[in-house]
């Protein structure tokens, strides 16, 4: 977004407050922002110097009204207090914790290398919630004892966002098309009123990247909202009355837009997307088997089908899933079978050891590293799509197409 379509955006939709945020934006202008793409710092919370931007040093503001002299007293920087964050899944830290004032903690719920389905949290871990400033998970039914723990201890000023519910995330649950959906039993599951077969949501959200960019415009949205409000200066702190709740919004979307670790994951996020696009775009096939259905928004996103061995809670597989994936692996000629690391292996085994499929990786969890995930199982990708021949040139002496209609048929 250029300087000229932002100010344009903040005059016409905010009023008073287009007054400070063009103060803002023109002394960014004027005076550049230093690393404004760059990363955040080493421990994952990001610098001090980027919180809470106000107006720019050297803008003179010569007008008195009550409305810029609201808006200036609550442009005016503090200091961010460290908060204490608990996410549930280990894709969650890395997309979380760069957003994170300098010295925050976060407490990860499913230790790396745990499969998301099924595991037990410990008590104190759960605990932690008590007294986090902001807890972030999935939902879906994936982590039904952190709803449970989170709806019987409410607790005042602590923040909840839930993955589910951020705008512009399409989870809901509703008929997946799938490579094996042609199958003969359709009585393990729910059909909707014209019989279409209806799978349970799938919680794996985290893998689409562009859904993965909506949830990092939540958390920022969210902790420049308490930084406006004053909830990070100590309880009571920044100017009493100065925004309302609506200016509150209004002001802390306009202040992502230009706050660079924003920027930086944003544009991160657009190059995952980019890269599996191009994966995608030409291959030489289009069918993916996995050990477990973690994959399906994934492969929404770029077009692909999945033949799962598991379904989306890694139960044992059953033999109408295996042989489905021995039928697909043959009549597709493909070459591969997902695993990931904390499931078992046997079912994909036994499905290689009949097909002659060889086996790779696929991770829906990682270790926190968000980037380093997914640009791993793009490689995968990569490998067991292949790309497809290109088209054959005419030979040189071949005549031009003509570019005259054919003669009609008599």
């Amino acid at each position: 977004m250029t300087i000229k379509m932002l100010d344009q955006r903040v005059r016409a939709g905010h009023g008073a407050l287009g007054v400070m945020f063009f103060a803002v934006i023109a002394g960014f202008a004027a005076g550049g922002v230093t690393d404004a793409m760059g990363a955040a710092p080493a421990s994952g919370a990001r610098s001090p110097t980027l919180a809470a931007p106000g107006v720019a040093p050297g803008v003179a503001t010569t007008s008195t009204s009550p409305e810029v002299a609201k808006a200036q007293s609550a442009s005016t920087p503090r200091a961010e207090r460290p908060l204490r964050v608990v996410v549930s899944i280990p894709p969650l830290k890395g997309l979380v914790e760069p957003l994170l004032p300098a010295g925050s903690t976060v407490e990860l719920l499913l230790p790396p290398g745990v499969s998301e389905h099924g595991y037990e949290i410990p008590p104190g871990k759960l605990a932690a919630m008590a007294k986090a400033d902001l807890v972030v998970f999935v939902g879906m039914g994936m982590e039904p004892q952190v709803e449970k723990s989170l709806a019987k201890n409410a607790m005042p000023g602590r923040r909840v966002i839930k993955f589910e519910s951020v705008p512009g995330v399409m989870a809901t649950s509703k008929p997946r098309p799938q490579a094996n959906d042609e199958h003969d039993d359709h009585s393990g599951h729910a059909h909707d009123e014209r019989g279409h077969c209806v799978h349970e949501s799938d919680p794996h959200v985290w893998l689409d990247p562009l859904m993965a960019m909506s949830l990092v415009d939540e958390v920022a949205r969210e902790l420049a909202e308490r930084r406006l409000s004053g909830a990070d200066a100590g309880g009571a702190g920044g100017v009493p009355g100065a925004m309302n709740a609506a200016e509150i919004k209004a002001a802390a979307s306009a202040q992502i837009e230009r706050d660079p670790i924003v920027v930086n994951l944003r544009n991160r996020l657009l190059e995952l997307h980019r890269r599996a696009q191009a994966i995608t775009q030409r291959p030489a096939r289009r069918t993916i088997v996995v050990a477990h259905d973690a994959f399906g928004w994934l492969a929404q996103r770029y077009k692909l089908d999945v033949v799962a061995i598991s379904g989306l809670a890694a139960g044992e597989p059953k033999p109408e899933a295996i042989r489905d994936a021995v039928r697909v692996i043959r009549e597709k000629s493909l070459t591969t079978i997902f695993v990931e690391p904390q499931l078992s292996t046997a079912s994909a085994k036994r499905v290689a050891q009949l097909t002659g499929a060889k086996i790779d990786t696929l991770d829906p969890l990682g270790d926190g590293d968000y980037f380093k995930l997914m640009n791993a199982n793009l490689d995968a990708l990569a490998r067991a799509l292949g790309e497809a021949a290109a088209p054959t040139a005419a030979p040189a002496h071949s005549p031009a197409p003509s570019l005259q209609p054919a003669p009609a048929k008599k």
